[in-house]
């Protein structure tokens, strides 16, 4: 599928209305963030967000002082903005104690999503917040995981023999333990579906990179792995509730506006994880609602791969329902996710079983 219907159907996956003003409050050169803000102002309330559209609020927070400095919100958005910060850093503090033990016992992690930007101390953005440590390890150090964790008191479910069944259907787990403050996911892979070969994984793991996480070593992805995954995650259809929160695309067009972006590296790792449909929709929406400049070779590498139908059907049902194509395909949706799903599972019940 190419040329107008994929640009319309593409249209359909974008964020939503209230999420993209605040994503180009964030983004735009001042005069027009500022125009931005005050339409979200007119249409929404900071009390009506949802928890990944105070993510969107903390990372704006200091900029409003500048380019609204009369919005009556900002003293309340500050006040939320230092309060979720300073939870979201003791909540990785907290965790921190998970991945000493899984130190202790040989294995390794590599971190995902919003600690890699706590771990990157030479750029770290305070504006940064999130509700947990995810983590990946290797698929064969899933089992001993589970079970150093279960000794430290974390649970998914009964023990750990649950949370390694679970893996058979899902990307990873969420672990906690609520006396000692700890909450962390688990992961064998970077991205929801499709299931991914260890070749891919084994590749993500040599090209991983030091970093340090509170005064501990850690891996983080390659520049381009955590680009190319927070992307294709931003992607994803949630439930009302988890809504991604557009950090993707804050990031893709810092990303555009570098002296020199890494283009075929990103092309690479996003078509290792089969998300180069995501790509092409986050690049359309930067380019043309956040005025990036991005080469149209980028555009055109892009196009050539032949997408399957399976590829197709499956980044469709898991994107954003907001459009009326979205809305009114549900019902199909809602079985492509079912079939997708079920495809992960035997996938992941014939390789982990080896």
């Amino acid at each position: 599928m190419r040329g107008p219907l994929l640009k319309t159907l593409i249209r359909q996956i974008w964020p939503d209305d209230s999420t993209d003003l605040l994503i180009k409050t964030a983004v735009l050169p001042d005069a027009e963030a500022a125009q931005c803000w005050q339409q979200w102002r007119d249409a929404y309330n900071v009390e009506e967000c949802s928890w990944p559209q105070h993510k969107l609020l903390v990372l704006i927070s200091e900029r409003l002082v500048r380019i609204a400095p009369e919005s009556p919100e900002i003293r309340h958005i500050e006040g939320l903005a230092k309060a979720n910060w300073t939870k979201s850093k003791l909540r990785l503090h907290h965790a921190g104690a998970a991945i000493d033990q899984l130190s202790a016992a040989g294995i390794d992690v590599l971190l995902l999503k919003g600690a890699v930007s706590e771990a990157l101390s030479e750029s770290h953005d305070r504006r940064r917040v999130t509700s947990d440590l995810d983590m990946m390890v290797r698929r064969k150090h899933l089992k001993a995981t589970f079970d150093v964790l279960a000794r430290l008191g974390l649970t998914c479910g009964k023990d750990a023999n649950a949370a390694y069944k679970r893996c058979r259907s899902h990307p990873g787990v969420n672990i906690v333990s609520a006396c000692q403050g700890i909450d962390v996911d688990i992961h064998h892979q970077p991205v929801h579906f499709p299931f991914l070969p260890d070749m891919v994984l084994d590749r993500i793991w040599r090209d991983a990179r030091a970093a340090n996480f509170f005064n501990r070593q850690v891996l983080i992805p390659s520049e381009c792995d955590h680009l190319a995954f927070t992307v294709v995650q931003g992607m994803r259809r949630f439930v009302p509730s988890h809504l991604t929160s557009g950090l993707w695309a804050v990031d893709l067009a810092r990303w555009a506006a570098q002296a020199d972006p890494d283009w075929p590296g990103l092309l690479k790792s996003t078509a290792s994880v089969r998300g180069s449909l995501a790509l092409y929709a986050g690049l359309c929406y930067v380019r043309d609602e956040l005025h990036a400049e991005i080469p149209e070779s980028v555009f055109d590498r892009l196009l050539e791969e032949r997408f399957s139908m399976e590829q197709f059907l499956s980044f469709f049902a898991q994107a954003p329902s907001i459009g009326v194509v979205g809305k009114m395909a549900l019902p199909l949706r809602e079985v492509v996710l079912l079939l997708t799903q079920q495809m992960f599972h035997r996938s992941a019940r014939n390789n982990m079983a080896r």
